[in-house]
């Protein structure tokens, strides 16, 4: 997923039930496809709304039917992770997507924008009620036993 540049999205360690985000994880992942078998990284991103069961909902894909639903802790589980990183999409940045006042810059963001929009337009008439929960990264990762995160590799 490609986040267009013109939205007003804000990186945060505090997670709030109502709000919609954008996540990005990188983690390395071994194919075991490819010829040589190698480590590289791998980045999953997505736009979601955190209900206040903790679930991101969101769609995978333009055109999809229902949406999915992947839990905070998941996340936090991935196995190899380098960096989880939210960003928090503002009032204004939701109302552009609203009205389509974002003009996307290539076909993957053009998709992108698709999907963002169905979750904006799922979801919003369920901030109401889903708002009051607060999730910090920090003590998620602390309670979960997963206080660091892998080293980066090293340099020779």
């Amino acid at each position: 997923m490609q986040i267009p540049g013109q939205l007003e999205l804000q990186t945060t360690d505090t997670l709030r039930s109502g709000q919609f985000y954008a996540v990005e994880v990188v983690h390395r992942c071994y194919r075991i496809n490819e010829p040589d078998h190698f480590l590289q990284d791998q980045v999953s991103a997505f736009f979601a709304y955190l209900d206040k069961a903790g679930q991101l909902r969101h769609f995978n894909r333009p055109r999809a039917q229902a949406a999915a639903s992947t839990p905070l802790l998941d996340l936090l589980k991935i196995p190899g992770t380098k960096s989880l990183r939210f960003q928090e999409a503002s009032a204004t940045s939701l109302d552009q997507l609203r009205t389509e006042g974002v003009k996307p810059e290539s076909p993957e963001e053009q998709q992108s924008l698709e999907v963002m929009q169905m979750v904006v337009q799922a979801f919003s008439g369920q901030q109401t009620e889903d708002t009051g929960v607060e999730h910090s990264l920090e003590s998620l990762r602390l309670e979960q036993g997963l206080e660091y995160l892998d080293p980066p590799d090293l340099k020779h």
